[in-house]
């Protein structure tokens, strides 16, 4: 890890407890990213970005060059452009050199934002954990003691901005500084010149999301359709509790280590946007090849006692062991080299992600 705190000291001391600045950590310049660029970006349709305007009004895009400028310069909009990572390759080294401390199963993306002086998307808070990167320029920010939930926010208003804000510390944050901000702690930036900030989200399942998602998931791979209960309660006017127990048995062998570990893996990499893949019919690769991960693509793997789980964009492989050197490269540095030492499962695996456009052949060695 390249920047400049330590991970057990971070875990112990800040990680959910507190907001935590580490001052010129990360020297930007070795990752250019331009005002042009992310304008140029929310030009696009494949591209998911926001204009921010007046701390008001929330409209998405693609967007015309001339609207994005006249709204920024103005200094009352600001532009967010969201997964930067799966479209330039200098935000995905970003990631590798100096954020490799998140799993890449626990990372969400590299959201971008560009404002001018005075700028501001108001006081907020956010259900995750983020990194806030000042990229370029400097702003303000402003935080106040937290522990907000959804009934603290403002109603009638398409930005989720706090009813109430009472700041308690103050960041100014320059160039290359990272401030690490916990959910539902306030805070409400401020730019004080042309200003690029990277908010680095953590994906961590919401009670909600869990609930929700998972059960689908569940019932997508029940069989049995009976009912619960076999019995007949006669002679209980008031619900029986052998009745609600027998009903707790039934979401407990539906819920099983199996079907959440599937889950946890599948919700882990899921694409927000699968059309960015490109798909291909390219054939096996020569032993040799180098084999890229494609931006968009996203993997994670569960080690098993006779198999590996291994997960691509929402799809589940079941893999030798074997396999795990070429699985533990693709998912912590995102390429490997292809070698005759695959599983049959591993090489079908690997031509089909080829495919799917999740993989790349980049070279042949000799």
């Amino acid at each position: 890890m390249q920047m400049a705190f330590q991970l057990k000291e971070f875990q112990q001391n800040s990680w959910r407890k507190k907001v935590t600045a580490f001052k010129k950590s990360i020297d930007t310049k070795r990752y250019p990213l331009s005002p042009d660029q992310l304008i140029s970006m929310a030009e696009h349709d494949s591209m998911e970005s926001r204009l921010v305007e007046n701390m008001e009004t929330v409209s998405s895009g693609p967007f015309t060059k001339r609207r994005v400028t006249k709204s920024l310069y103005s200094g009352t909009g600001m532009l967010f452009v969201q997964g930067l990572e799966q479209h330039l390759e200098i935000i995905r080294n970003l990631m590798s050199t100096q954020f490799a401390f998140i799993p890449a199963w626990q990372f969400e993306d590299v959201m971008g934002s560009l404002s001018c002086e005075s700028a501001s998307c108001g006081a907020h808070f956010d259900q995750y954990d983020v990194f806030l990167l000042q990229h370029t320029g400097t702003k303000q920010w402003l935080f106040d003691d937290g522990s907000h939930i959804d009934e603290d926010l403002m109603k009638n208003t398409e930005l989720r901005l706090l009813k109430s804000f009472s700041p308690t510390s103050e960041i100014i944050a320059n160039e290359g500084d990272l401030i690490y901000v916990p959910p539902g702690i306030g805070h409400h930036g401020i730019s004080k010149n042309i200003s690029i900030t990277l908010s680095i989200g953590i994906r961590n399942p919401t009670p909600f999301e869990i609930l929700g998602d998972l059960s689908t998931h569940v019932m997508s791979q029940m069989g049995n359709q009976a009912p619960a209960s076999s019995k007949l309660f006669s002679g209980q006017a008031g619900i029986s509790d052998d009745f609600v127990t027998e009903i707790q048995q039934t979401l407990e062998e539906a819920l099983t280590r199996e079907n959440t570990e599937d889950w946890v893996g599948i919700f882990s990499t899921l694409l927000k946007n699968p059309d960015l893949l490109e798909t291909s019919d390219s054939e096996k690769p020569l032993i040799g090849s180098s084999l890229r991960a494609t931006l968009p693509s996203r993997f994670a793997f569960k080690t098993k006692e006779t198999n590996v789980l291994f997960f691509v964009n929402g799809e589940k492989y079941i893999l030798d062991l074997s396999d795990m050197s070429w699985i533990f490269e693709l998912v912590t540095e995102r390429h490997f080299i292809y070698n005759e030492n695959m599983s049959s499962s591993g090489e079908n695996c690997i031509a089909k992600m080829i495919r799917d456009g999740s993989l790349s052949v980049v070279s042949v060695h000799e």
